[in-house]
């Protein structure tokens, strides 16, 4: 028993004391400076401490999902840990977070579910349009054109929640949203 003991105390050290001695080999784990370990050597225990990285993604364009989008960002910031920023760049001036009339139901709010910032150029220069279309089952009947009927059991719904601060289920008290620099119209949203 003593030699199993023994054996995986020195692995363990062995390993420890290859991540102490090289840190940089550490920094290719994304969102996290070094890694926690620890190494026995005479009594004493080393410790290298880790923290989270905040990241700044950007937003280069005005479409409904992809690279460069709002939806991609906060996907991209919610999967990195801790409080990240998000800078639209001065060049997008509206962001349509509807994806278009064929699409009906691919895409819901924009799910924020760690702490991010989100800055935009100014009120003046971007406006995040959901244009309040109504989605009625599969068909999303564009702003200003009146074509849906409603049979009995027939769902409808604003489509105009931009932002939805956390989880639907769960305690999300942790995640805080600021959003400053842009303007925010023919929406809904709740937090």
């Amino acid at each position: 028993m003593k030699s199993k003991i023994v054996y995986k105390s020195f692995w363990f050290t062995l390993m420890a004391l290859i991540l102490l001695m090289s840190p940089a080999a550490l920094d290719h784990i994304p969102g996290w400076q070094g890694a926690v370990a620890f190494a026995r050597t005479n009594q004493a225990s080393m410790v290298r401490a880790y923290a989270p990285t905040a990241s700044t993604f950007s937003v280069t364009n005005g479409n409904a999902s992809g690279p460069g989008s709002l939806r991609q960002a906060v996907i991209d910031a919610n999967n990195n840990p801790g409080a990240d920023t998000i800078v639209i760049d001065p060049s997008v001036t509206t962001i349509l977070p509807l994806v278009g009339p064929t699409t009906a139901g691919q895409f819901g709010p924009i799910v924020i579910l760690e702490s991010v910032q989100i800055i935009g150029p100014g009120s003046t220069q971007l406006t995040i349009d959901d244009q309040q279309a109504f989605i009625v089952g599969s068909v999303i009947n564009p702003p200003g054109q009146v074509r849906c009927s409603f049979s009995d059991n027939a769902v409808a719904k604003l489509s105009g929640i931009v932002f939805q601060v956390g989880a639907t289920s769960g305690d999300q008290s942790s995640v805080t949203a600021s959003f400053q620099g842009f303007k925010v119209t023919n929406t809904s949203g709740f937090v």
